[in-house]
């Protein structure tokens, strides 16, 4: 690929996730009362030509990332205190999930199930903390926005050291 056309492409990419995360953002805005997220978050949507699940047993994996991507804006909810997370989905209809951070989180159903891949992570962070003596996630409310089907992809919180962080923040 010459310096042009990765210098255009890596400018398509940039406007795509720009014009995602202020997707995001005004879904944010709109249900959490007009708050202003402090980090922004983007993964790409990923399809395997071959090998699911190989990866993990010692298979061949060839992975690649899409032209589609979910996004995730958020903050720790207004006053840093208390247990209660918000999640909202734009693909399901802005319903917004709330559940408890330091309790062990049971999966989700119903119309809510969709948030079960934000809890997940959650209750893994949290059980790692209690076992490492690290701090907990703080309560926090986020949005997510997506142009990957559904069930194509996620992101969320990662880790650094003993502290957990919000990519981007």
């Amino acid at each position: 690929m010459s310096d042009d056309a990765a210098a255009t492409a890596a400018k398509a990419v940039a406007d795509a996730d720009a014009a995602g995360v202020a997707r995001a953002t005004a879904l944010f805005a709109k249900t959490y009362d007009g708050a202003r997220p402090t980090v922004a978050a983007a993964a790409p949507g990923r399809v395997n030509l071959i090998g699911e699940h190989t990866d993990y047993n010692d298979g061949w994996v060839f992975p690649l990332a899409l032209e589609k991507s979910t996004y995730m804006v958020g903050a720790r909810r207004a006053g840093g205190t208390g247990t209660k997370s918000r999640v909202v989905c734009e693909a399901f209809e802005g319903d917004v999930v709330e559940f408890d951070v330091a309790s062990d989180v049971a999966p989700l159903s119903g119309d809510r199930k969709w948030a079960n891949y934000v809890v997940g992570m959650v209750a893994m962070y949290m059980r790692a903390a209690e076992k490492s003596g690290g701090e907990g996630i703080p309560a926090f409310d986020a949005a997510f926005v997506s142009d990957v089907p559904i069930g194509g992809g996620g992101v969320f919180v990662g880790r650094s050291g003993g502290t957990y962080f919000w990519p981007g923040g």
